[in-house]
């Protein structure tokens, strides 16, 4: 008996290492794959940040049409200053002709009125265009030219902001689909590590306290009745197992789900292909309960010895549930499939 309790310990301790390494590599992984997603998220704010700097250019250059268009603002009112020069000096000469002829007319100064009262009238237009503009007075031309400016403005605006909305719900939606995916490992591989925890149990009603599974929902009968012949058996030369270190060392949380990824490998699998090999996963054989068998005779274990080793490990107590092996890379891949 102490033998068989031997062989298992070494058994269990075999199976910690591997379950710590594994958990090591999944660490790593983890680490790759927020290193990936900092990456990403770095490269979308580069993107926002040279569109950015293009909405700027684009607003220099509506900002430079603007003072264009000022400039002809104020090449229009040097034109209608022109042009009052002109009329005053057409003016003067009617003067000058009226006092030549000496024949004053009521229609050359009707057209003198009229001439005088269009040159104060354009005049006080084209000192007042700001404040015409702000007040509504423009006639169809500098209207139809301040409303092409205020559309392309308006449309390059638009265009702009547009652009940057979509990216941000884009890179949303990709934040949101992978925390979701990294969720769904984490539950998985969680999952995973309880399944195969379940051959990890001790005899010893310490370990008993201490264990992630209730075998008692296994069992067809109690272990209370097991346990005292068990424990009254071991001899006083055997190393009493320290519960603390061992649950301390084996690398299991207490409460919490170990939070991973998948391993990284040579050829990583994708979502696609995994979701392929899930059908692989289902032809495992579920575990079965066994019953409890008679202690072998001194005959019968010598044959035992003699005989040569199964190939899978056999039942070591027939209270406890048989353990199905395991294929590490298809653990891994199913965890990434349902994950998925």
């Amino acid at each position: 008996m102490m033998e068989k309790n031997r062989t298992e310990l070494s058994e269990v301790r075999k199976q910690r290492l591997s379950l710590q390494n594994n958990i090591e590599r999944l660490n790593e992984a983890l680490k790759l794959q927020e290193q990936a997603m900092e990456k990403a998220s770095q490269e979308y704010q580069d993107r926002l940040t040279k569109q950015e700097e293009a909405s700027e250019r684009l607003l220099n250059a509506v900002l430079k049409r603007a003072e264009a268009a000022e400039q002809g603002l104020g090449e229009l009112t040097k034109e209608f200053t022109k042009r009052l020069g002109s009329m005053e000096m057409q003016l003067e000469t009617v003067h000058v002709a009226s006092s030549s002829s000496n024949r004053p007319s009521s229609e050359v100064n009707d057209k003198i009125g009229q001439l005088e009262a269009d040159i104060g009238r354009l005049r006080e237009r084209g000192e007042n265009l700001e404040k015409r503009y702000h007040e509504g007075d423009l006639n169809d031309a500098e209207k139809r030219f301040v409303n092409s400016l205020m559309k392309f403005s308006q449309d390059v605006h638009e265009k702009a902001m547009v652009a940057k909305e979509n990216e941000l719900r884009r890179r949303d939606n990709m934040v949101t689909t992978l925390q979701q995916k990294v969720g769904k490992l984490e539950s998985t591989l969680a999952k995973c590590l309880k399944d195969k925890g379940k051959g990890d149990n001790y005899v010893v009603s310490e370990l008993k306290e201490k264990s992630m599974l209730n075998l008692n929902m296994w069992m067809s009968s109690p272990l209370k009745d097991i346990e005292a012949p068990l424990l009254a058996s071991k001899s006083p030369v055997m190393k009493t197992i320290n519960v603390k270190s061992d649950l301390a060392s084996s690398g299991f949380p207490p409460s919490q789900p170990v939070q991973t990824n998948s391993p990284p490998t040579l050829n990583t699998p994708t979502f696609a292909k995994l979701d392929e090999d899930i059908s692989d996963f289902d032809d495992i054989p579920l575990p079965r309960l066994g019953k409890r068998n008679r202690a072998a005779s001194p005959s019968n274990k010598a044959t035992q010895d003699t005989s040569p080793r199964p190939t899978r490990r056999s039942v070591r107590c027939s209270m406890f549930i048989s353990p199905v092996p395991i294929d590490k890379r298809l653990v891994v891949e199913t965890c990434g499939a349902q994950g998925r």
